[in-house]
C-alpha cells in the first residue's frame, strides 16, 4: 500500500509528495515486476482535486499494472462525513467507488480505517449497504498463484413440511472456504454467498427455483466447476376426503 503518488509529474498534472525521493519507495517497480498479489496505492484525495486527481492517478496505476495483479486503491474512508478541512461527504466516497468500478483493471477498494465502520460515522455503513455494496461479490481469483480448484460440492435439495433445505458438503477431503449458490426462478437469477461451514441452507420463502447451481470457492478465489442440483418432484396434493351425506335426485 504505497503512497498514492509515485512521483510528481507521473502523470503530468500530478503534484505533491515525492515518495520515490523521500521514502525510497519504488511502488511503480513493485507493481510492474508483479512482486505483489494485490496493490493498494493510497488515493486519499477527492475526485474533484486536480493536482492529486483520484481518477487520473488510478488510471495511471492501472496502466503500470503490466502483470495484471489485483489493483485495489485505498480510500481515506475515515474522512467521509467529517467536518474537517480535509474531510469530504459520504457521497464523495460513493463516487470514488463508482470511479474505481469504471476503471478497467481495478477490481475493488480497500478502506482506511476499520474504526470508521465500527462507529458507523455519518451512517457510512448504511450508505454503502444500500448503495454500491448492496449485493455480494466474489473475491477475484489469483491465477498466478497456481492454486488447484477446490473439490466439487455435493448439494441436495430436500422438501420439508414448510421449507426447501439445501444440504451442502465437499466431494473431497478439503473443505470449501465458501459456497456460491445461484438460483433461477420465474423472475431470473439470484445468488447467495455462504460460509464453507454451512451444511444446510433454507431457501427464502417465496422462492420457487427452476434451477439451482452450486460452486465451491477456496481462499485464493478459485471457483470449482458448477454442480446442478436435481430438483425433487413436487408432492402431489392430497385429495380432500369426500363429504358424506344423503344423495339427492333432481
Amino acid at each position: 500500500s504505497p503512497f498514492g503518488i509515485c512521483r510528481p509529474g507521473y502523470p503530468e498534472q500530478i503534484r505533491g509528495f515525492d515518495a520515490y525521493d523521500k521514502l525510497f519507495a519504488d511502488g511503480r517497480k513493485w507493481l510492474r515486476e508483479g512482486w505483489v498479489d494485490y496493490f493498494t496505492p493510497q488515493l486519499y484525495w477527492p475526485t474533484t482535486k486536480v493536482e492529486q486527481s483520484y481518477p487520473v492517478l488510478l488510471r495511471w496505476w492501472a496502466g503500470e499494472n503490466a502483470r495484471n495483479r489485483h489493483l485495489w486503491p485505498g480510500n481515506f474512508t475515515s474522512r467521509a462525513g467529517g467536518a474537517g478541512r480535509s474531510d469530504f461527504p459520504v457521497s464523495e466516497l460513493i463516487e470514488q467507488i463508482r470511479v474505481t468500478r469504471a476503471q478497467e483493471g481495478a477490481t475493488g477498494n480497500v478502506h482506511f480505517s476499520m474504526k470508521h465502520f465500527l462507529l458507523n460515522k455519518a451512517s457510512v455503513n448504511d450508505a454503502l449497504a444500500s448503495g454500491p455494496y448492496a449485493d455480494q461479490a466474489l473475491i477475484p481469483s489469483s491465477p498466478w498463484l497456481n492454486v488447484v480448484a477446490p473439490p466439487l460440492p455435493v448439494a441436495r435439495l430436500g422438501i420439508g413440511v414448510s421449507a426447501r433445505v439445501l444440504s451442502l458438503s465437499s466431494a473431497g477431503r478439503s473443505a470449501a472456504w465458501q459456497w456460491y449458490v445461484r438460483v433461477r426462478d420465474q423472475t431470473g437469477w439470484s445468488s447467495t454467498l455462504l460460509p464453507g461451514t454451512t451444511t444446510a441452507w433454507t431457501l427464502p420463502a417465496g422462492l420457487d427455483p427452476a434451477v439451482i447451481s452450486v460452486t465451491a470457492l477456496n481462499r485464493a478465489g478459485v471457483e470449482s466447476a458448477p454442480v446442478n442440483v436435481v430438483m425433487p418432484p413436487s408432492r402431489p396434493a392430497t385429495p380432500a376426503p369426500a363429504k358424506r351425506g344423503r344423495a339427492h335426485a333432481f
